[in-house]
């Protein structure tokens, strides 16, 4: 697969160098919240998996999708790694 027409001739964008730049303070950016984690079972449906919900300080609902919920096998080893009372359940 060959290059593209003209891709060497490309315009480089310059940026200013790092002490040029103005410092962002992590406090003003970051916002920490309490969120639990909620999983939807429901076979062939299009919101089955792992969810995070929260509450954000702004009062704002925080709603994010992890995975798929596939259940696993419950070994005796698992429940104990996971700190669930121990075997099968």
């Amino acid at each position: 697969m060959a290059r593209p027409k003209g891709s060497k001739n490309k315009p480089k964008i310059e940026c200013l160098p790092p002490e040029d730049r103005t410092p962002v303070q992590p406090e003003e950016k970051m916002v920490v919240f309490d969120v639990s984690m909620k999983v939807i079972r429901k076979a062939g449906d299009r919101l089955d998996g792992t969810y995070v919900v929260g509450k954000m300080p702004n009062g704002k609902n925080y709603i994010a999708k992890l995975a798929w919920a596939e259940p696993v096998p419950q070994t005796q080893e698992l429940t104990k790694i996971l700190g669930l009372d121990g075997g099968n359940q």
